[in-house]
């Protein structure tokens, strides 16, 4: 039997926001995936007691993004911002 590699597309964001909305939304998801990848490191650490270096990489790679969005944002505070945001699943 052959199982076809499904895709699955949803889109998550797409809309035009203020800048407050804009940085609530872009900084919420962010902010998220930190806490994921600490959370993933803690669970790691107590499971195995070793460091799990794939998160604490993504982690920094994040907050850069996130101080880069923000000093974007800042500047551009009194504009519109359409955001876009897809999400792509398939199995491995």
């Amino acid at each position: 039997m052959k199982i076809k590699e499904q895709i699955i597309s949803e889109s998550l964001i797409n809309g035009v926001f203020n800048g407050v909305e804009a940085k609530e939304v872009i900084l919420s998801m962010i902010d998220y995936k930190i806490k994921f990848h600490h959370k993933k490191i803690l669970h790691h650490f107590d499971q195995t007691g070793e460091a799990l270096y794939a998160s604490d990489k993504r982690i920094s790679e994040l907050k850069e993004i996130r101080k880069n969005l923000i000093e974007y944002l800042k500047e551009n505070e009194n504009r519109s911002f359409k955001i876009s945001s897809t999400l792509d699943i398939s199995s491995q």
